[in-house]
């Protein structure tokens, strides 16, 4: 599930370093195998750009993944993974034929 900023802010510290322990959004994996806050070990070497991009969040810098630090730097996290979104797996859209076939059976998927 993609969450807005404003969904991660509620969440509170706790629920955020959650997310960042599971790899999901904004947290969740590029293509390279790294996220936002470049926690793998390893360096990205397929993506210097991005790599160089992250380093430039204090979290990664001091490489003090807490969850108040996490919470702290959020809004530079979440800016980074939307600027380089196309370097991670994008959803499937439905297809029309599903919508038309949820919406003509009263249900949701």
């Amino acid at each position: 599930m993609r969450y807005t900023l404003e969904q991660l802010k509620g969440m509170g510290p706790e629920k955020v370093d959650d997310l960042w322990s599971r790899q999901e959004f904004p947290f969740d994996l590029a293509e390279c195998g790294k996220c936002a806050t470049m926690h793998q070990h390893g360096r990205c070497w397929k993506h210097p750009e991005y790599e160089a991009s992250a380093h430039t969040i204090p979290l990664v810098n001091q490489r003090a993944n807490s969850a108040e630090a996490i919470f702290t730097n959020l809004e530079a996290i979440y800016a980074l993974r939307l600027f380089y979104d196309s370097l991670y797996p994008q959803p499937v859209a439905e297809s029309r034929t599903e919508a038309a076939e949820t919406v003509a059976v009263g249900g949701a998927k």
